[in-house]
C-alpha cells in the first residue's frame, strides 16, 4: 500500500484484518495508529496487538510514531476478529487492508490503486478455485443433432469447461443419437466444439420392468425356475414341462441348431429293420461297407476279401480266388478307391434277366473272374473249380444277395 499524507491506521472490530503489507514513507510522513495495532520501534514493524474478548473502540488511538525520512514500514498482521484474535501465522493471499475512509475523519483515505490491485488479485485467485465446476447450464433441444454450440458461462455464451445440458428433445441422428431425455451432456474442456473426445455424456433414460407373467408371450406361455428345475408352462398353466436331471456333478445340455419337435419316447416310432425294395435301377438296400477296391469295378461285381484287406474280383476258378463276400453297388468303382460294398441285402440292376423260382433261381460264384460276369445259375463243373451260393433271383431284375461261407471243391 502506498501511505499518502498522514495515514491512520486500525484493526476493523466488523469484520477480519490479515495479510502482509508494506509501504514507503516520504519526508517527514508520520503513521498514527489506531485500534489493535502496534508498532516496534525499533525494528519499525507493525503488527496487531493481542487483543480479549473485549471490542475495542473504533478511533481509539494507541500511539503514533514517526520514522526516519524516507523509511519503509512493514505491517504483519494476523487473523483478527471483533471478539477475539488467533496466534496462527496463516495468510490468505489478495485480502484487502481496511483503512478507516469513513467521511468527516481527518486522516481517512487510501490510494485507490492499491485498492483495485488487492481486490484484481482476490478475484483472480477465486476464480481459479471454481475454474471446472459444473455449471448447469439448463435444458438441451438435441433435435439440432450435434453438442451445444452456444449458452455457455463464459463470455457471449462461450462454453466453458463444466457446463452441462440436460437433453429435452431427443436427437434423431448424429452423436448423441439413442440419448433420451434426461441424458446429460457436460464440457471436459473450455472451447470444446464438436470433438467427441472433449464431451462427457450421461445415458438417463433406462428403466427397469419386473420379470412376471404378465411380461410373457400370453400365446405361448413362459418359463420359470423352481427347486432346481426348468418348468415350461403354458399361459392357463394346466400344462407344465420339466427338464431336470439326477446327476450329482455338472451335466451340459445342447440344443441343435435347427427346427424341430420334442417328442416322448411312445410318439417315435419303432425303428423299421426291413429291407426295401429299390425303387431304381442300380439301387440297393440291406447292410453295407466300405471298402477299397484292388481293380476297376461296376454295380453286381461279387469280390473277396485279399491279403491287403481290399476287395477284390471273386472267381470259382480256384480256392484262392472264391470266398466271394461282398457285392459292388456302386455304378463304377476306380482302381484303389473306396467305394459301397452290400454285405447282405436286396440289389437292382434293369439290364440283368434271371429265372426266377425254385432251384433254378440259385445264384453261384462264377468261374469267369471278370468284372460284369461274377454271378451265374450254374453249378462249376471242372476239377478244382468252388461251388458257392451267393443267394437267388427275386425277380428277372433284383436278387436278394446272402453269401454262403460254405464252399464245395468239385472233384471228379
Amino acid at each position: 500500500m502506498r501511505l499518502i499524507k498522514r495515514k491512520y491506521l486500525e484493526s476493523v472490530t466488523s469484520g477480519r484484518l490479515w495479510g502482509r503489507f508494506s509501504a514507503d514513507l516520504g519526508p517527514a510522513e508520520e503513521i498514527s495508529i489506531g485500534a489493535g495495532l502496534a508498532l516496534d520501534p525499533i525494528t519499525g514493524v507493525m503488527a496487531v496487538k493481542e487483543v480479549s474478548n473485549d471490542n475495542i473502540a473504533e478511533g481509539a488511538a494507541i500511539a503514533t510514531s514517526k520514522l526516519a525520512d524516507g523509511g519503509t514500514f512493514e505491517l504483519n498482521l494476523r487473523k483478527v476478529t471483533a471478539l477475539s484474535s488467533e496466534s496462527t501465522n496463516v495468510q490468505y493471499p489478495g485480502a484487502k487492508l481496511l483503512f478507516d475512509e469513513l467521511a468527516g475523519k481527518e486522516n481517512a483515505g487510501v490510494a485507490s490503486t492499491l485498492d483495485a490491485a488487492i481486490l484484481s488479485t482476490a478475484k483472480s485467485y477465486a476464480d481459479g478455485l471454481v475454474v471446472g465446476l459444473w455449471d448447469d447450464r439448463g435444458a438441451f433441444n438435441a433435435s439440432i443433432n450435434s453438442y451445444p454450440i452456444a449458452g455457455g458461462s463464459g463470455l457471449s455464451g462461450l462454453i466453458l469447461k463444466g457446463d452441462i445440458w440436460t437433453i429435452s428433445v431427443i436427437a434423431t441422428s448424429g452423436v448423441l443419437l439413442n440419448y433420451g431425455i434426461g441424458s446429460t451432456i457436460r464440457s471436459l474442456v473450455d472451447n470444446p466444439g464438436q470433438t467427441p473426445a472433449n464431451w462427457s455424456t450421461e445415458l438417463r433414460d433406462l428403466g427397469y420392468t419386473p420379470e412376471n407373467v404378465s411380461n410373457k408371450n400370453t400365446s405361448g406361455g413362459y418359463a420359470e425356475l423352481s427347486l432346481f428345475k426348468l418348468i415350461l408352462k403354458n399361459v392357463f398353466g394346466t400344462v407344465t414341462n420339466f427338464l431336470t436331471t439326477a446327476a450329482t456333478f455338472p451335466r451340459t445340455w445342447t440344443m441343435p441348431d435347427k427346427d424341430g419337435t420334442v417328442a416322448l419316447l411312445s410318439d417315435i416310432p419303432a425303428i423299421d429293420n426291413s429291407i426295401e425294395i429299390p425303387a431304381t435301377t442300380l439301387g440297393y438296400d440291406g447292410t453295407i461297407i466300405r471298402l477299397t477296391s484292388v481293380v476297376s469295378l461296376a454295380f453286381g461285381d461279387v469280390c473277396y476279401i485279399n491279403l491287403n484287406g481290399k476287395a477284390a474280383l471273386a472267381s470259382a476258378a480256384t480256392e484262392a480266388t472264391a470266398t466271394g463276400v461282398v457285392l459292388c453297388v456302386e455304378p463304377t468303382l476306380a482302381a484303389n478307391t473306396e467305394g459301397v460294398f452290400l454285405l447282405y441285402g436286396i440289389a437292382r440292376k434293369d439290364t440283368w434277366n434271371w429265372t426266377v423260382g425254385g432251384g433254378t433261381g440259385i445264384l453261384f460264384l462264377s468261374i469267369s473272374g471278370a468284372s460284369g460276369n461274377t454271378l451265374a445259375q450254374t453249378v462249376v463243373s471242372a476239377e478244382d473249380n468252388v461251388s458257392q451260393i451267393l443267394g437267388f433271383a427275386t425277380h428277372p431284375t433284383r436278387i436278394f444277395f446272402n453269401p454262403s461261407l460254405i464252399q464245395t471243391v468239385y472233384k471228379a
